[in-house]
């Protein structure tokens, strides 16, 4: 299950951006401010609406001015649209207009959730309209819908359960109170939260249950800081039901904990167990994954972030030209700020054959020769 295209109008910097194709690697490349974050925060707003979130959401983050292009004045109507391919013939689509209300907030104007079978036609559900919280989101995505005594839709094909299931991950926070280094609840383990702060209890489950995949872990994490010989963890004695990041040096019966670990080794650790853990999220979202890594490290990313492709959607934004020097051209979006809005454009291989002979993908990004600098 991926993700085929998105469309995207009057969100942030974003003006327009129709039936934008997704494959199974992108890397977002681009300048400071020319729309990466906004590109990834798009999914992240979806999440907040089909979870019934969006009025909260919409004031935390300072109103629905500061979500719209330019704010009501200039596009007081917001329109996201996400299409998944689940399989070979079976499709499903989301489509939801948001219109400004005089107090800052959103009121929906449309919503639909579609799916098709292949060859058939797409079988469109409208739902409620002129309310605050989308209607989807109070369950109804737990109904099967029928027509002509058909079953149409079902749990697995329906966009909010979908939508709920990307993954946003961000390891940025290494400081010494982040959340990573502490003790977190044993039990937390069904899943590697986006801040990666259950991190020791998703490694326990792994070891516990997943043996070979743990080991895989390990080995990963040597490569990239050979003084790292293994993980030791365990429940702690005086903290019950608690559990924390604590590991060996090789040649040493020391035991250390995260404080100990540099932040780019700690970020490596993150997305090694993200990465190669044995049921991976549909569609994964990274962004700046590059962040504090060594050079020689990029390389050994790069190539978990390809094995991990074969079964999950890799979407990243990168600020790195040695980690975009990893990727083929394909697998690059060029992200620039033109006419006051973002602007998405994926590199063409065969315009940059002559380049490719002689410089780094990198290189050519440095060089300016694909746009997406300053």
């Amino acid at each position: 299950m991926k993700i085929h295209n998105v469309s995207i109008n009057n969100f942030k910097s974003i003006r327009e951006l129709k039936d934008f194709e997704l494959r199974d690697i992108n890397v977002f490349i681009g300048s400071n401010g020319a729309g990466k974050s906004n590109f990834i925060s798009f999914f992240k707003f979806l999440q907040q609406i089909v979870t019934q979130n969006l009025q909260f959401y919409t004031a935390k983050k300072g109103g629905a001015d500061n979500f719209l292009y330019f704010g009501r004045k200039v596009s007081s109507l917001l329109a996201l649209k996400i299409v998944f391919n689940i399989h070979k013939d079976l499709w499903s689509s989301y489509n939801i207009e948001l219109e400004a209300t005089d107090d800052d907030k959103f009121i929906l104007k449309q919503e639909v959730s579609s799916v098709r079978k292949f060859p058939g036609e797409w079988q469109d559900h409208n739902y409620r309209v002129g309310i605050y919280e989308s209607y989807l989101g109070i369950g109804m995505e737990h109904e099967a819908q029928y027509k002509n005594g058909f079953k149409i839709v079902e749990l697995t094909t329906t966009p909010a359960p979908i939508i709920k299931q990307i993954k946003i991950y961000h390891f940025h926070d290494t400081s010494d109170s982040a959340y990573v280094k502490g003790f977190t609840g044993i039990e937390d383990n069904r899943e590697l939260r986006e801040d990666a702060s259950n991190l020791a209890a998703f490694l326990y489950i792994l070891k516990k249950n997943h043996l070979q995949h743990f080991l895989q872990i390990e080995k990963a994490i040597r490569r990239i800081a050979p003084f790292f010989d293994r993980f030791n963890l365990e429940e702690s004695q005086t903290l019950k039901g608690k559990i924390r990041i604590e590991w060996f040096e090789r040649g040493s019966d020391k035991q250390f904990t995260a404080h100990h670990l540099s932040d780019g080794t700690l970020r490596m650790i993150c997305l090694a167990t993200l990465l190669l853990q044995p049921k991976l999220p549909y569609i994964i979202i990274i962004d700046e994954p590059e962040l504090g890594l060594h050079p020689s490290a990029l390389g050994i990313l790069s190539g978990l972030i390809s094995i991990a492709s074969q079964s999950s959607q890799i979407i990243i934004a990168t600020q790195s030209t040695s980690f975009v020097s990893q990727f083929n051209p394909e697998h690059i979006v060029v992200v620039e700020h033109e006419d006051n809005q973002s602007t998405f454009k994926r590199l063409d291989a065969a315009s940059l054959d002559v380049w490719l002979e002689d410089y780094t993908l990198g290189e050519i990004w440095e060089k300016n020769l694909i746009g997406g600098r300053p």
